[in-house]
């Protein structure tokens, strides 16, 4: 595991670089025998452990750089004892101006992509993975020729963008032997569960792989499905194919969203209130929240105020092709825009995401120069949001087919690409935001009493060592410092 970096060393790991760096987090935060460890997606110029007790931070002690990738750090020696909660805040220089980021990993190079998620759920495990979507079309042609991955599924890279799966997952999942749709979008519950969405007519549902695991499993029952589509059980009409979805709450409140073309009421937002889903859903949808759209190129996205963000593909700039909604809970459109200062919204797929907290909504334009349109939402006093851009930019990889987009806990922006070969795969931003980030972590740090007994049979007794923590250390390492007892003396 990578130890800490002197900051002088730290400055030499942008030198010869033309990309930009990520806006910088910390993930994978435990605490075990008097050390921390944690996962940086990018190298931080500061790294600060907050201790904190009562829910509110008692020290913060600065531990200098760290490297990107795994750290481990001991607990400095001065921490009183006791029992702690703690968070890492971490810290690096804001970029200047939006930029494309230097994504090394050639398993990045996803033939004809199309579904991608981050968890941005520090509780949740997992936290920090991104996961992307590879349906059997380009495979199955031939035409994978310069990608990097052989096999349809999901893949899954850690917040530094290490591969976790070289194999795809795609247990549990109904994957056609080709097909363009399956899987086709995917997104992360708050508790950290992926949801997969499959858009094919012979196989079109939601899966959803639980947090921590590594096997699908189908969120409707099984039923008879008919020819466009449409799967019902017991006469009851339950789902059909899903384009997209969105997952808001936890627990019995959670609710899914599907974009659905196939159910009764036509081709518009569903909801499902599926709680914990002991069982898989065999009802009709608990609400339908309308067709807000013009055409089926789609994507829906929490508010964090329990209504939805939607977007759509138009082909041009009337007032009757809006690229973005927004839908309240009871499924009323309040809000939407085809304002070209804002957002042109041209890409195939409505391509559109919104960050942890829902101030953000990008979307990430396959015409018009290939653009990124990043805007700030606010709200009014009666609900209704309003957006203000902050940025837009070019960008210059990949070619003119982004499908999915999502931001992660820093407020980077990734997009994944349906490009054949080596044209396609996630590509990602850093936005010139203030470059600092704190990370809560789950469980205690535990300080015990420094103080040791020294009462022992005899004075020359073999040299005990314990660490400044009080813990006795089998096997004591050069260059750390410790307490050595002798009989009745220390030193």
């Amino acid at each position: 595991m990578k130890r800490f970096l002197l900051p002088a060393a730290l400055m030499l790991l942008g030198a010869g670089s033309a990309m930009a760096a990520a806006n910088v987090y910390a993930s994978g935060l435990k605490y075990a025998d008097g050390k921390i460890s944690f996962v940086l997606n990018e190298a931080a110029e500061k790294v600060v452990l907050n201790l904190i007790q009562n829910g509110a931070t008692v020290k913060s002690v600065e531990l200098g750089a760290g490297v990107k990738g795994a750290n481990t750090v001991d607990v400095p020696a001065d921490v009183a004892e006791g029992n702690y909660n703690w968070s890492l805040t971490v810290s690096a220089a804001t970029a200047a101006e939006p930029s494309q980021m230097e994504l090394a990993n050639d398993g990045l190079h996803l033939c004809g992509g199309r579904g991608l998620a981050i968890n941005v759920y520090p509780e949740t495990p997992n936290f920090g993975n991104m996961y992307a979507s590879i349906p059997p079309t380009f495979l199955a042609s031939g035409n994978g020729a310069g990608g990097s991955r052989e096999a349809a599924g999901v893949y899954a890279f850690t917040a530094d963008m290490e591969t976790i799966n070289e194999a795809p997952y795609t247990e549990g999942l109904n994957l056609p032997a080709s097909g363009a749709s399956s899987p086709y979008s995917l997104k992360v519950g708050e508790e950290g569960d992926l949801f997969a969405a499959d858009w094919g007519d012979g196989t079109g549902s939601v899966y959803m792989m639980k947090a921590g695991e590594t096997t699908f499993s189908d969120v409707f029952a099984n039923g008879e499905r008919a020819d466009n589509g449409r799967v019902t059980v017991n006469g009851v009409a339950v789902h059909g194919s899903v384009q997209d979805i969105a997952v808001w709450g936890k627990g019995a409140d959670r609710i899914l969203y599907t974009q659905d073309e196939d159910l009764p009421d036509g081709n518009g937002i569903y909801q499902y209130n599926i709680g914990n889903l002991a069982t898989p859903w065999d009802a009709a949808p608990s609400k339908f929240l309308g067709t807000p759209w013009v055409n089926n190129n789609n994507r829906l996205a929490a508010d964090g105020r329990g209504g939805l963000w939607v977007s759509q593909y138009r082909w041009n700039e009337a007032e009757a092709y809006p690229c973005l909604f927004h839908v309240t809970a009871e499924g009323v459109v309040d809000f939407k825009t085809g304002d070209k200062s804002i957002f042109l919204g041209n890409t195939n797929s409505g391509d559109m995401a919104v960050n942890k907290d829902h101030s953000l909504i990008a979307m990430v334009d396959g015409s018009d120069g290939y653009k990124v349109y990043v805007a700030r939402v606010s709200w009014g006093e009666d609900g209704v949001p309003a957006l203000e851009k902050v940025f837009d930019f070019n960008y210059t990889d990949r070619g003119a087919r982004p499908i999915n987009c999502a931001f992660d806990y820093a407020n980077n922006l990734y997009a994944i690409f349906n490009n054949s070969g080596a044209a396609g795969g996630i590509t990602g931003w850093q936005l010139p935001l203030e470059n600092v980030c704190t990370t809560p972590a789950n469980g205690e740090i535990k300080v015990a009493s420094a103080v040791v007994d020294l009462t022992v049979e005899a004075e020359n007794a073999p040299a005990v060592y314990y660490n400044l923590q009080g813990v006795r250390v089998a096997n004591p390492q050069a260059g750390n410092l410790y307490i050595r007892v002798n009989g009745n003396k220390a030193a």
